[in-house]
Order: structure tokens, then sequence, then C-alpha cells
């Protein structure tokens, strides 16, 4: 780096002190006095002030740099590094070379001490951060790209160990057989110059010592130190979690409690009520239920391999995994809510234990319009989780019954929405409404399916009772159609049913792939709501103008205009994966609102979810179609705030493994160690280096005498001539007190 390279900052000092501050300062926020700075720099920079620079934020100005003729003269006038971070450097240079921007991200390029005096350092040269940081270790900064090539120090890493450890324990051998030592020691430090080789030493040789266990120790540094320079610093992902608001509409606050004006809540005009209003969103209302009740994930709702046509369905979907998918949402991307009843795992018993939702199975969902969410991720890939609270209607239903002969028995009580549901127009319609019920709603279809409920102080207790008291049953809904037993006259076929409602808690996770993907969620969980605000007696049919209007809607809206045809609606709870079709025979076609052969679990589930796809449609349609906006703010009594967790990941971090990173220390200290040591030895040492094998150096000969025992037998470098003028330096096991000595001359 040259000095044309290298940026300079200055802290200015003042009058009083002389000195500066005691406490470190910020650099770029000391340049802010009017005060004549000087400026230190080493002598060897051979600076000047035309290479200074001076910038003065807006509003302020500032004196020109000058030299001192004396610098760095005591250690007053030098600075110390400790707690600077020295990785300034931008690009590009005076030659428009580029270079890369390193910065250390959140911290503060701080001035520096004198070691004798609290002063402010006047001088600070930023280099490029690689000439100060070691390329393989990142702990200042995590998110740098280390220089080294990981895999590949791996790889060399055992060569250069085994290459600096296998001549110390050669020169070591050499070192010890001048001074004296046993043959197995010189047998095991030549012989073991690997890893492997020092491991068979010690079951051959059988030559256990201390020393010879640490060498073997010291061996297995050098696989260890490989794997310890891959393991100590990783790539891994890094996770980023926040708290963000968000609100789900379709609340656990019921219709009837809505409308109560004790409660001062603002909710959004229902297509089910009454006035201008309500009948003005009736097209919009009709145009979600039939496109709610148009996807294939129809098809196998409430639906299993014993119903007719119900493989053909799956297989026309796209097969199990796409139906399964296909009903965790519906087309507008809100979030579907199953029918914790019918789910495998519930447990009747213990309903406010969570229950867990499937993933790979068709499951059985509440409703076909699902809970709007708003807020809760961020438009980047990521993952969101959070906890709704809602609500759905179930039904009890009794078996199928003649209604003929029940409403004779029971003096043929009286109906809310229809005249005597014995007469039935046409001979196979449904019963005729009361005249002005359907003012203004008339379709002209002709269904085969009626629902009503029965005129009595039970039913009265759900229309016009009191939200603060709870009533005595729960309301019974009437649904009937016309039968045929083979050839007999044609009857009244009715199921009874009990309408509650269900407050669930709702665990959901949605994920974004990527930026420009789908926020894809699915109930992962559900349970019964521990804490119960509203009666389960309560639906929203307790409210007569939605049962009214509902009697009417739910029939009509999917009916043809041929009374000889069923309906969509009725296709569905007969049999689903066939309701997109015409009618199998003659018998299912002409009645087809005629049940006695679907099973009561399978009718109260089906009719469930198609009366809880009415309630849900006829709320705001902006808000169903997701055309309402994404805002939080401005949201009525309808919506539910709670707090979602986000989950994302940012770009990936190197962390530091300690544990290996120590083994990466040990090894290389241990490595340096041995060259030094390999290094000084040999200086120490005054005999040649003429140890090869020890087999060479005995086999026959007269200076070395071996018996049996010959690991044990003494042997040393000695002068074998000692009397003589001129010395010989042999490996004898005639081992003396004598050494060698620089001034004597020796052959060999």
């Amino acid at each position: 780096m040259t000095n044309r390279e290298a940026t300079y900052f200055y802290a200015p000092t003042w009058d009083n002190p002389p000195d500066g501050p005691i406490k470190l300062g910020n650099i770029i926020n000391s340049v802010q006095e009017p005060h004549r700075p000087r400026f230190y720099c080493p002598p060897s920079d051979e600076s000047d002030v035309s290479k200074l620079k001076r910038t003065a934020f807006a509003g302020n100005d500032g004196k020109d740099a000058d030299l001192d003729p004396n610098p760095l003269r005591d250690d007053h006038m030098a600075h110390d590094f400790d707690g600077l971070v020295a990785l300034s450097s931008r690009g590009p240079t005076a030659e428009n070379r580029l270079k890369p921007d390193v910065v250390a991200p959140g911290t503060a390029i701080l001035s520096a001490r004198s070691q004798n005096k609290s002063t402010w350092p006047l001088c600070i040269l930023a280099m490029q951060a690689d000439l100060l940081v070691p390329s393989f270790v990142m702990i200042g900064c995590l998110k740098a790209v280390p220089h080294l090539d990981i895999p590949l120090a791996s790889t060399l890493w055992p060569i250069t160990f085994a290459a600096v450890l296998g001549p110390f324990l050669k020169t070591l051998a050499l070192f010890q057989a001048e001074r004296g030592t046993t043959v197995g020691s010189l047998e095991f430090l030549l012989t073991g110059q690997t890893t492997v080789a020092v491991f068979k030493n010690l079951f051959t040789l059988q030559y256990i010592r201390a020393w010879t266990i640490a060498i073997a120790a010291i061996w297995c540094l050098s696989p260890l130190g490989g794997q310890a320079i891959v393991r100590s610093l990783t790539l891994e992902k890094n996770i980023e979690t926040a708290e963000i608001p968000a609100a789900h509409y379709f609340s656990q606050v019921p219709l009837k409690h809505m409308a109560t004006r004790m409660a001062n809540l603002t909710g959004d005009t229902n297509a089910l009520g009454t006035g201008t209003a309500a009948i003005t969103g009736i097209p919009d209302f009709r145009r979600v239920v039939m496109a709610a009740l148009s996807g294939p994930e129809v098809l196998v709702s409430h639906a299993n391999r014993s119903n007719i046509g119900f493989e053909a369905a799956v297989s026309g979907i796209g097969g199990y995994p796409q139906a399964a998918r296909l009903g965790q949402q519906d087309m507008w991307h809100n979030v579907r809510i199953p029918f914790m009843e019918y789910l495998d795992g519930y447990d009747s018993a213990n309903p406010t234990v969570w229950t867990s939702v499937p993933e790979d199975k068709i499951n059985s969902f509440s409703s076909f319009i699902g809970v709007p969410i708003r807020g809760g991720s961020r438009s980047r890939a990521g993952n969101s989780s959070m906890i709704l609270n809602s609500r759905y209607q179930t039904l009890a239903c009794g078996d199928h019954v003649n209604g003929t002969n029940w409403m004779q028995a029971n003096k043929n009580p009286s109906t809310y929405f229809h005249e005597s549901i014995l007469n039935a127009t046409g001979g196979i319609g449904a019963p005729t409404h009361w005249p002005g019920y359907n003012d203004g709603r008339d379709t002209g279809t002709k269904p085969s399916l009626w629902l009503d409920v029965l005129n009595n102080n039970e039913t009265n207790a759900h229309f016009y009772g009191s939200t603060l008291f709870e009533p005595s049953s729960e309301l019974q809904l009437l649904i009937g159609g016309k039968c045929l037993h083979g050839t007999s006259s044609p009857y009244t076929g009715i199921r009874m049913c009990n309408v509650s409602t269900s407050y669930v808690d709702v665990a959901v996770e949605c994920t974004r792939a990527y930026d420009v993907s789908d926020l894809r969620c699915q109930v992962r969980r559900i349970r019964r709501s521990q804490i119960g605000n509203f009666s389960s007696m309560h639906s929203d049919l307790s409210e007569l103008y939605i049962a009214r209007a509902i009697s009417f809607e739910m029939p009509a809206i999917t009916a043809t205009y041929n009374a000889m045809k069923p309906s969509l609606l009725e296709k569905y709870i007969r049999n689903p994966p066939t309701a997109f079709g015409n009618g199998e025979d003659h018998k299912d076609r002409m009645y087809g609102a005629c049940y006695e052969d679907v099973s009561r679990r399978s009718f109260e589930a089906r009719v469930a979810t198609a009366l809880n796809t009415f309630l849900m449609a006829s709320y705001n349609y902006s808000v169903l179609t997701g055309t309402d906006g994404i805002s939080l703010g401005q949201r009525n009594d309808m919506w539910q705030n709670f707090i979602a967790t986000w989950t994302e990941y940012t770009e990936p971090v190197y962390t530091l493994n300690i544990v290996w990173f120590c083994i990466s220390i040990i090894s290389t200290l241990i490595m340096m160690a041995c060259t030094a040591s390999n290094a000084v030895i040999r200086h120490i040492i005054i005999a040649p280096d003429f140890l090869g094998s020890v087999d060479g150096l005995i086999r026959d000969s007269p200076f070395v005498k071996v018996d049996i025992e010959s690991s044990d037998v003494g042997s040393g470098i000695q002068d074998i001539q000692p009397d003589e003028n001129m010395g010989k330096i042999a490996l004898t096991s005639d081992i003396r007190n004598s050494r060698l000595e620089w001034k004597r001359v020796y052959i060999s």
C-alpha cells in the first residue's frame, strides 16, 4: 500500500486541556471546534500538508493542518491501537483502481490513547483489512468471507503436520542417541513418522512409555487439525425473528351479540340482513357462494373411498397431496378452519387439548370460505406463525324420519318461514315461503331442499331473548325434502338438527418461499377455546333475520329452474365426488333432497360446512375477496388484533465452534513448537545425522552387543577411539560418561 492510498483521520486538540479529553471519542464527531489542529504522522510516511484534506460539516469551519517537526519523539506523541477498528478500506484509489469496501458494522472508529497520558492520538492510519486480520479466522466481523479455501486447507494440514513432526522426531532420536538412550526408543522415534506407524509401533514393539503415548496423542492432531480447520468456521443460516401486528376477520363475537346496541360494537352490513344496504349486497353474496362451492376441493370434502367416484375425483384434482393442499386455503388465500370434531386425533373428552391437523391428508374443513388475515408477514421470503380465535357452527342431527307421520303425530306444528311443510308445490318441490319473505330475493329457481325452524318457545328464546341470558336449549333446525320408497307415494323426509357454536383457537403457520411468492398459510393445530366469553347455545342462526334469509338463500342459490333436477348443494350433501355431475338415476334426479341413505355423521358434516359457507359469504365482500387493502388501521370490531411471529433467513453468517477452534490452535502451537525445537536441537547436536534404520545400524556391528531383549540394550553415539589422536564416532552399546567435543577431530 502506497502513501497515496492511505487515509488519515485526525482529532484536534484544544488549548484547555492541551492533551484533549480523557475519554476516548469518536473521530467523526470530534472535528467540531474552531481550533488549529496539529497533525502527526510517522516520519517514514514523508507526508506534507498538501496531501492532507480538511472536511468540515455544514455550518462549521476549521483551520488548515500543519506538521510537527519532531514526530514520535516519546510515547506521549505516539498512539495505541487498542480498541481501534482498522478495517476502513474504500476505493477507488488515486489511480481509479477499485478496492473492496471493508467495514465493521456497528463499530465506531475511535481515537486511541497514549500509554503515558490520557491524550487523543493525532494520527490514525486506516489500512486494508486483509493485511491486519487473519484470513481464516473472522471473529470481529462474522459477515466477512474467509480468504482461505477451507477445504484445501484441511487437505494440506495433515501433509504439513507430518512434514514438521516427522523430521522433528528424527532430530529427537539423533539427540537422544548422542546422549545415550535405548534401542527401543530409537526404533520408536525413527519409524513413527505417520499417525498409523506410531500406533503400529505401540502394539508391535510393546514399548509403552509415557512419552510414547504423548507422541501418539500428538500424531492424532494430524487428522484432527485438518478437521478442526474445516469445522472451526462454518457458514450457517442467520435466522431473524420479529413480532409483527396482525388482525383476522370473523372473530368470536357472534352476530346476535354484535347486533345488540348494549355491546357498542361496530361491524359490517350483512347481506342476510334487512334494509336497502343488505339487499344491495345480495349479488356479491351469491357470487361468493357460487365461487366457493365451485372449487375442486368440494368433491373430496367430507368424503372417503366409500363414496362413489371418490378416487376419480382425487385423481382429477392431481392426487392426494394436491387435494390436501387445495383444502388449506380458499381461492382468495383465506385460511380455512378445520372441523375439529372430525379430525382423527380429536379427543372429545379433552377438547381444550391441541389437536394436530395433518398436512398430507384430506381434512374436513368447517367452511369453504376461510378466515381473512391482514398483516403478520413481510413482503419477502420467510415464515409466520400466529394464533387465531375463531368460531363455526356445528350440527347434531337425528336420524332420517318420515316427516309426514311426524308432523301428523305432533298435530302439524307451525314453522317460522314456510306454510305447511306437508304441502309441496308441484308434488316434489319445497314448501312455499310465507308471503313477503322472499321479496327482493327471489331467484326463480325450484329447489327440492328446504330449511325451517319450529315456531315454539325454545325458538322464540333464541330470536327474541336477550344475549345476557343463555337459552335453555340449542336452536333446532328442520331440514327436509321429498322422498320415495319404491312404488309408494312420496313422503316428506326430515332430519332435525341442533345448531351450536364451536369457539376454537387455531395455530396457523404461513410460508413465503421466495420474495415474489404468495403467502401460503395452513392450520397446524386446533383446540376448543379455554376461555369462553359467549355461550355455545347461541349461533348465528339465533338472529331472526339471519335464519330467515338462510332458509331461503341456502336452498335456492344453487338450485336449477327445473324441480326435477337436483341443485349443486343437494348433490353435494348426497355424494360430494359427484356434486358437479348429474344424478346417477331417476330417483336421484327427482328426489335430490332425500337423504335417507346418507349416514348421520356425513349429513351433519356436509350440511354444517355448507351452512358455514353461506354465513361467511354474507360478510363484507371486499374483505372476503382481499380487495380491502393491507392496512391494519380503521378496522371495525369484526376484526380481532393479535401478534404474529415472523421468521426469516438473512445473509448467512460465519460461526465459530470453540471446541474445534481450540483444537486448531493447539495443533498450530504444537506444530510451531516442533518447528522451533527442531531448529534449536539441530543447533545443539554435534553428531552427523546418520541414523537411518536401527537394524542397519546394529546388525553385525562390532560396537553394539545385542541379546534377546534387544529393545532394552543401552546404546549411544560415542567416541570409540577416545585414546587416539583422532576420534571415531559410532553407535555403540559400550556407553561411557564421555561426550563428544567440539574441538576434537572425528571420523565416522
